[in-house]
């Protein structure tokens, strides 16, 4: 084997050897960062996930997106960072019923709070279908660049 061969390869074993090493590196520093940013695996910490990752995407895609269609991408990355950033904060019922003046208990307050439940619910169920049945089911293969 010449000696230009020889240092061939051991380039390629040593590069593939450095990759596995930052790769493992890496997922002990996201491993370690996912444990402290999200404690409890739940729809919390799925939905706070992708809104890092949308958060990040839309204005890469709106500022330096290389496909022709970066812009409109970047109008449906908005969409669901937005529908997500709602479902994130789980903030429905603030929108309905006004927790700052005094509450009290009789039968048109509890009416108007199960109303404003109601609401809240059925707002919190239109978000998720709209995002997920709707824009990832259609769009997610899309979103490349």
């Amino acid at each position: 084997m010449s000696d230009r061969l020889l240092k061939d390869k051991l380039m390629t074993v040593l590069i593939r050897k450095l990759r596995e090493a930052r790769d493992y590196l890496y997922s002990i520093v996201f491993n370690w960062l996912l444990d402290r940013l999200y404690p409890w695996f739940d729809h919390q910490c799925l939905t706070g996930l992708m809104l890092l990752w949308f958060e990040r995407a839309e204005p890469y895609y709106r500022n330096h997106g290389m496909c022709s269609d970066a812009h409109k991408i970047a109008d449906e990355l908005f969409i669901c960072r937005n529908l997500l950033k709602r479902i994130f904060n789980d903030d429905y019922l603030d929108m309905y019923f006004n927790f700052e003046e005094p509450f009290i208990s009789h039968k048109i307050h509890d009416a108007k709070f199960i109303k404003a439940d109601e609401l809240a619910t059925r707002q919190l169920k239109q978000d998720i279908e709209y995002l997920f049945c709707r824009m990832f089911k259609r769009k997610f293969l899309t979103w490349w660049d």
